[in-house]
């Protein structure tokens, strides 16, 4: 059986390309390939590692638009560890992309339950909240966003997305 490590090691260079692709740090044509590689070598070495089948769904999600094999190891990612805070917070995800935003907001209320301290999260949900068109609760979240999180710039950049929609200026 392969080191678990090496595993984990994998699953986080996936999810380093995937921000890397995300946050536009890089061109996304050239971060989603090797995170599906890297994610697909940490299912692989480690087929019951939480993480390496969230980071695989993660990838498939953001870089190929496979929305179906995404949800698989996102699942199985959950089955393995229903600890695992970014397993839920990135099906939530999947789950907002298919418009199912009822039961995705119900997978990143679950992230936050589990991990309260990551301000991505908290974001999440309300991100959920923005697209579901839920929009004063989506401010009524960021605002909590950034009294919790001061320092978190995408509490920022939410509310922003929330006001230009509602035309409201105030912060």
């Amino acid at each position: 059986s392969a080191d678990p490590d090496y595993a984990l090691a994998y699953s986080g260079i996936a999810d380093y390309y995937n921000w890397l692709g995300i946050l536009g740090v890089l061109p996304p044509q050239e971060c989603f390939l090797p995170a599906i590689e890297a994610a697909r070598k940490a299912v692989e070495l480690d087929a019951n590692l939480s993480e390496a089948h969230a980071s695989l769904g993660f990838s498939l999600h953001a870089g190929n638009f496979e929305w179906s094999r995404a949800e698989h190891h996102l699942k199985r990612a959950i089955e393995l560890s229903p600890s695992n805070a970014s397993a839920f917070a990135w099906y939530s995800i999947v789950m907002y992309t298919e418009g199912r935003f009822a039961e995705g907001l119900q997978f990143a209320r679950r992230a936050i339950e589990i991990d309260p301290l990551t301000p991505f999260n908290h974001h999440n949900a309300a991100w959920g909240q923005y697209f579901a068109r839920e929009f004063e609760d989506a401010a009524k979240s960021y605002r909590k966003v950034i009294a919790d999180f001061p320092t978190y710039s995408f509490g920022y950049y939410g509310l922003s997305k929330v006001q230009r929609i509602t035309g409201e200026t105030r912060p």
